[in-house]
């Protein structure tokens, strides 16, 4: 049976479920946990291609704004989102396995107690505020961070503070020296005034306007741990060929979005990109389930996030055997070659020759699939500089053969 999306019921049904219908780009970008109206995005655009781990339900806006390809602005990104979708599919495991509590109407004497935040595409604030450690009842303390120009190539302008606010009426009000901040509770959060036209934290950066409750305790998703993992190896055999996507393209000082940008290297449009070294990195591990008991035995590599080539071929320690029970959760972390790969198992790195979850009818499950990236170490021969460029056909550089 096909849906009125053209997805099969069942792969529907699970992707739905498995998001609880919140949107994984609003979750990843702003940890909105709310339940929203949206569809079922292809993460390659590719609608014949219904594989579970293509696919990722997404609120209309951001299904839009996916879809589009942006001439000028950086779009959403396919393994970013991935990521995002990994995110919230382990909060909403966490959240869905706590005991039960029930809430009472103790949030609202909470009142002013708590988190609150507003955003805009460009700017953001973030307040929380606490009873005052006097005991004074009508004392509290606020501490504030606010952003404007988070889409600046070179840094958002930044203020922030931690300073006692007194209840005034149905007020709270933050003062020092020529700064001074007006809050009132509303419905779902509260709204604030300020007089940051002074120039108290930088041009344009403001405390001013409608925040709301940021959910906690029980009301939050638990915010899951992410630990990265990273191997010299490129998944499945043979080395393989790169062409350029674009004649420009930045190099970066290490594997990651998070580093700087070297140099540039020109090539033309279609051309093979050489190479020298290779990073797969894990953002996310995946997480395989054990349904019944089980023996799994792997090389033990040690309690690393790194991989080298000379510490799979020349410095793993010896094989260790796991005797695995019900209800036993392993990270996957990486696919390697001709059914092996890597796992962490209380903190230990295993390479397992085969990974018992690719077949079929086995007691060992995988249920959520590590989001990954891969990048290459390239030269510029013109300036002999070296960076790293992802491998990522919409953005970079693209694999189009393997070489034996």
């Amino acid at each position: 049976m096909t849906s009125r999306s053209g997805l099969p019921s069942k792969i529907e049904t699970e992707v739905l479920l498995s998001s609880r219908r919140r949107c994984a780009i609003c979750y990843g970008l702003n940890r909105d946990t709310s339940v929203k109206q949206g569809q079922i995005a292809h993460l390659d655009r590719d609608r014949s291609n219904n594989k579970i781990e293509n696919l990722a339900f997404l609120c209309l806006d951001h299904h839009d704004q996916y879809d589009s390809r942006m001439s000028q602005s950086k779009g959403l990104k396919s393994t970013e989102v991935k990521y995002y979708r990994a995110e919230l599919e382990e909060a909403l495991r966490c959240a869905l396995t706590a005991p039960i509590e029930l809430q009472t109407d103790q949030i609202a004497m909470k009142e002013w107690e708590g988190t609150f935040r507003w955003e805009t595409a460009d700017a953001s604030a973030e307040l929380q505020i606490f009873k005052s450690a006097k005991g004074e009842p009508d004392c509290y303390w606020v501490s504030g961070i606010a952003f404007w120009g988070t889409q600046n190539p070179y840094g958002p302008n930044i203020g922030d503070f931690d300073e006692e606010a007194m209840l005034s009426g149905d007020r709270l009000v933050l003062k020092n020296q020529d700064y001074k901040l007006s809050m009132v509770l509303t419905g779902s959060g509260l709204s604030a005034q300020d007089n940051s036209e002074l120039g108290v934290f930088g041009m344009n950066v403001t405390f001013e306007g409608q925040y709301r409750r940021v959910p906690t305790g029980g009301e939050a998703l638990p915010q899951p741990k992410m630990r990265p993992f990273e191997s010299e190896f490129w998944p499945e055999e043979g080395m393989p060929v790169f062409e350029a996507k674009y004649g420009r393209l930045a190099l970066r000082a290490r594997p990651s979005f998070d580093a700087p940008v070297s140099g540039y290297l020109s090539t033309a449009l279609g051309s093979r990109v050489p190479y020298s070294g290779f990073r797969y990195r894990t953002l996310r591990p995946g997480r395989v389930v054990v349904h019944e008991e089980y023996t799994l035995t792997g090389r033990n590599l040690g309690r690393t996030d790194y991989v080298s080539q000379a510490n799979y071929y020349h410095e793993g320690g010896e094989v260790v055997t796991l005797q695995l029970e019900p209800s036993d959760l392993l990270e996957y972390l990486q696919y390697r070659a001709e059914g092996s790969g890597f796992i962490r198992w209380q903190g230990l790195v295993l390479d397992i020759e085969y990974l018992p979850w690719l077949g079929s009818n086995h007691p060992l499950e995988l249920v959520v699939e590590p989001v990954t990236e891969a990048w290459i170490r390239v030269e510029s021969k013109s300036d002999m500089r070296t960076g790293w460029i992802l491998v990522d056909e919409d953005e970079t550089v693209f694999e189009v053969d393997r070489e034996f």
